[in-house]
């Protein structure tokens, strides 16, 4: 049985909330007037859903770990005065809800009906939703350290404005000018880009963001009529060009399926557009924010991220994962005879041909995933929001991507080259980083043992050795 905790000042909002609650699920509920009260009966009982109002906490971070304790698997939902510096400020602390106190009663019951029946996404609800909501990304994106956070949040308010079944969130590579996918939501698939473009092609969707107004493809015939490879589900499509004055920084992609009635209405179409215009420089700003940080995080030969990178995204994605009940895989990837090009031309074309080996890699994922030079020749890729599956066809496509093509053709060489993958997914092969690491070394490890320029996914009961990169 779920258990939610109210601590509301008001008398009159807490019956009313409390009376619906106990009424419309089957849950207990506890209600209590002061901080002291809904410590003890965390401590004892633990709690799914804590409402609380700013005026009751007084200690922001125990909250948090009481609700985020082995004990308590819940969301804690923070009502408050409707600023914007609140918003973000309790969101930054742990909240994973914000509800504007001016909010009634009733649309509190709305929401909270919303958060217990439909798999729950960080918000900010306030009685100007959209407005409010983009000054909270503009205060995030001042952050780096909140820059995945920032691109989260705002695919989240695209779906929830547009109330869309699928959304993808591309952007333009400050460095290559490649439009990549950063965000997708709704539709877990293969960790392929062509599944984050909706069935659509890089190259339409390159020329409707190259341009300001939005492409809306109302019926199904009109989406069958732009999509290379139609995805039967969709019944209508909204795409959102994103610029910064005059230069494109990436789009939206907005899907609605048959599952519900309904279409994108002309007011939503406005207001999205508003929204998507108004990104633009807050997107703008924080990629370059980030590509300055991201020198610190680059390994120096291959342009592909370091292992310090790889440490704290992983443990990001691991805790994102556990949050949302999403799956998140790791390949790793070590080239099986590089020794032998080092022997017979030198440490320099090797050198060089990591290089070209990272330059495949990254080319041939999502922009959503990383490409990490472990340490030597060992390689390790993260794709967030991808099963067992997804990332087979990934490690098949990078090994290809090796194996097919000879390297330091530049250099009047023919050198050939294969790798051996080892697969591990969160959770079924690990709960915790090292646990996930271990998997997927030692599943590539026994490629490279036998075969070698193989796959081979991990043992869902993986040891507690890894192996030094």
């Amino acid at each position: 049985m779920k258990v939610f905790l109210l601590a509301l000042p008001d008398p009159e909002q807490r019956s009313r909330i409390g009376s619906t609650l106990l009424e419309e699920t089957n849950c207990a509920v506890e209600i209590v007037e002061d901080e002291e009260a809904a410590f003890r009966w965390m401590h004892t009982n633990g709690v799914d859903l804590a409402l609380t109002h700013t005026a009751v906490i007084r200690n922001p971070r125990q909250w948090v770990q009481l609700i985020k304790s082995d004990r308590s698997t819940g969301y804690w939902i923070v009502i408050g005065p409707g600023r914007v510096e609140a918003a973000v400020d309790w969101m930054r602390m742990g909240a994973d809800y914000y509800i504007d106190e001016t909010t009634q009663a009733d649309e509190v019951i709305r929401i909270l009906r919303s958060i217990w029946q439909t798999p729950p996404r960080p918000w900010v609800y306030t009685t100007r939703t959209e407005q409010t909501l983009l000054q909270v990304i503009r205060e995030i994106s001042r952050s780096l350290d909140d820059f995945e956070k920032l691109l989260n949040l705002v695919i989240d308010v695209a779906m929830e404005i547009g109330q869309a079944d699928y959304g993808s969130l591309l952007l333009y590579h400050p460095q290559t000018a490649r439009l990549e996918i950063a965000q997708q939501r709704g539709h877990s698939g293969p960790a392929d880009v062509t599944w984050g473009l909706l069935g659509l092609n890089l190259a339409t969707l390159d020329e409707w963001f190259q341009t300001d107004a939005p492409v809306f493809l109302a019926t199904p015939n009109a989406y069958h009529e732009k999509a290379e490879s139609p995805r039967p589900e969709i019944r209508s499509l909204l795409a959102l060009p994103i610029h910064a004055g005059t230069r494109p920084v990436g789009g939206l992609l907005l899907a609605k399926t048959f599952q519900l009635p309904g279409n994108f209405t002309q007011n939503t179409v406005q207001v999205l557009q508003t929204f998507a215009s108004d990104l633009g420089p807050v997107l703008r700003n924080a990629l370059l924010q980030v590509q300055t940080q991201e020198l610190n995080f680059k390994d120096d030969l291959t342009d592909a991220y370091n292992r310090r990178y790889f440490e704290h995204f992983l443990q990001e994605e691991i805790r994102r994962s556990e949050r949302f009940g999403a799956r998140l895989s790791i390949i790793f990837v070590d080239l099986d005879n590089l020794k032998a090009v080092n022997e017979k031309y030198g440490h320099m074309m090797g050198s060089k041909t990591l290089q070209e080996v990272a330059h495949r890699m990254i080319l041939a994922v999502r922009g959503s995933d990383r490409v990490v030079r472990y340490g030597g020749d060992e390689f390790c890729v993260i794709l967030p929001e991808t099963d067992t599956q997804g990332a087979l066809q990934v490690a098949e496509r990078l090994r290809h991507e090796i194996a097919s093509r000879p390297f330091l053709t530049g250099d009047g060489l023919d050198v050939h080259l294969t790798a051996s993958f080892g697969v591990a997914t969160y959770p079924t092969h690990g709960l915790t980083k090292e646990d996930l690491v271990q998997a997927a070394d030692r599943a590539m490890y026994e490629v490279k043992s036998t075969t070698k320029n193989g796959i081979r996914v991990a043992s869902p009961f993986p040891t507690r050795t890894v192996r030094s990169p």
